[in-house]
């Protein structure tokens, strides 16, 4: 074996150039010989996130229209749309952007023209907002010119002119199918000049978000068709507000997995979920902004009742689910149980708010409904139940519904591993937590608590003196 840093297998250097604080000195290594530049290139446009490095979103573009080979590289993409990112105020005022110039027209046009194949209108369009140096038609033709992006976390606002031009460009029959370059590229010569293949057929997940510490509305006809894309698995966001809207989609929805942070459903939420009818994991992060709308007069939040039934036709296929609307524990918001969780026959982790689960939690009057006992409300097939948002008042009525139900687990639930009480922001004495962790000494079940604070009797005898 050479025994120079260079004779080292490529795994090696990639490991040391991953290994590297920031691009820049993974790209002063790149630069020391042709064997690193190979070898190591592939990891700088690997995944390209702003918080990785230096990136400067027009000029990424520029490499990638005029060194289309790069854009093969690309795999995971996440950059803001906000313009000060987009066109940082530490250059220099007097340069011009690259992307704004006239010698980026034909590079520009070309690109475009190849999008939307003869529509002189939309070309013209887009090539306009360009020369205005608009993020978010900069960054839809970025993403379009990725042919092998995998992952992608897209800012709002960011996705209009993206979602325009997938509803344009593919047709609901072919939602997703790639527009393919006539010529192939040589991954050992760099100098190939052609249009990059255009195309989302490899995206599998989207995550949508807005960075502030508010919510921006997100416009279901723009989003729709990247829902639709056939090659998406697994969608998320996080702060945005989901208006009343007929979710009406010309293909299903390939979508499997599911999660939603701090964000406000309203009554968007029911024709959104029900259209993914092969979920297989649905996470809910509750916000206290999530005001559902409902005419009846009602003093409960009705959403984790809808959310349930939004659930219902991928009952045969949903594994995980978490609803968790702990945030709202320590508020005077109230809401509905979540009524039965038996008709979910393949959901094996579940993750709850006691609040919803538990229909003996508060007052019958609040649900209006007969009460029913845990064997009953969940699924035979459970193996992992985690409880969170406990009130110390409810504590010991609780627990001893979880005991009850973990003592009957052999007959009603024979897969139950482990039932864990989370987020226990109060006092437990030892008896207590004992008793529980012990509860079930036969089938191995693990009852055990997450965040439980223990009384110091140290301090207990201090105060007793």
């Amino acid at each position: 074996m050479d025994p120079t840093l260079e004779g080292l297998p490529t795994e090696i250097l990639i490991a040391i150039a991953l290994s590297l604080d920031g691009s820049g000195q993974r790209l002063n290594l790149l630069y020391t010989s042709r064997r690193f530049y190979n070898a190591l290139l592939p990891t700088l446009y690997d995944v390209i996130n702003r918080t990785r490095g230096y990136v400067v979103p027009w000029k990424l573009l520029r490499t990638i229209l005029q060194k289309p080979w790069l854009a093969q590289m690309v795999h995971e993409l996440s950059l803001p749309t906000t313009y000060q990112f987009y066109f940082p105020i530490d250059e220099d005022p007097s340069f011009e952007p690259w992307i704004t110039s006239e010698a980026a027209v034909p590079t520009l046009r070309k690109a475009v023209e190849s999008i939307f194949n003869g529509d002189e209108q939309e070309t013209e369009h887009w090539l306009e907002k360009l020369r205005d140096g608009s993020p978010e038609v900069l960054n839809g033709l970025l993403m379009l010119s990725l042919p092998r992006l995998e992952r992608l976390e897209l800012e709002m606002p960011g996705y209009e002119f993206l979602g325009r031009a997938i509803r344009q460009v593919y047709p609901p029959t072919a939602c997703g199918n790639s527009i393919t370059s006539k010529r192939n590229y040589d991954n050992n010569n760099h100098d190939i000049i052609t249009t990059p293949t255009i195309h989302l057929s490899r995206l599998t997940h989207l995550h949508l978000f807005f960075p502030g510490s508010h919510q921006v509305f997100l416009d279901p006809a723009l989003a729709i068709p990247l829902f639709q894309l056939p090659s998406v698995r697994q969608f998320s966001g996080a702060r945005f507000c989901l208006p009343s809207y007929d979710w009406t989609y010309d293909i299903m929805p390939s979508i499997t997995h599911m999660r939603f942070m701090y964000c406000s459903f309203g009554n968007g939420a029911k024709p959104m979920i029900e259209n993914c009818k092969e979920l297989q994991s649905f996470t809910y992060l509750h916000t206290e902004n999530d005001e559902y709308e409902d005419d009846s007069g009602t003093l409960f939040n009705p959403l984790p009742e809808i959310l349930r039934e939004s659930l219902l036709p991928s009952r045969h296929s949903l594994e995980t689910l978490c609803l968790d609307f702990s945030t709202d524990t320590e508020t005077n918001m109230l809401f509905r149980a979540v009524g039965s969780l038996s008709e979910f026959t393949a959901l094996n982790h579940l993750h709850i708010s006691a609040e919803i689960l538990l229909p003996l939690y508060y007052d019958p009057e609040r649900h209006g409904r007969v009460n029913l006992s845990l064997p009953k409300i969940l699924p035979r097939s459970l193996e992992t139940l985690h409880v969170e948002g406990l009130k110390s008042e409810k504590a010991d009525h609780v627990l001893g519904q979880l005991s009850s139900f973990v003592k009957s687990a052999q007959r009603y639930t024979p897969n139950l591993r482990q039932v864990c009480v989370m987020m226990v922001k109060m006092v437990l004495n030892d008896a207590t937590r004992e008793s529980f962790e012990n509860v079930d000494t036969e089938s191995k079940i693990v009852c055990e608590f997450k965040g439980w604070v223990p009384i110091l009797h140290d301090l207990a005898r201090s105060e007793d003196k």
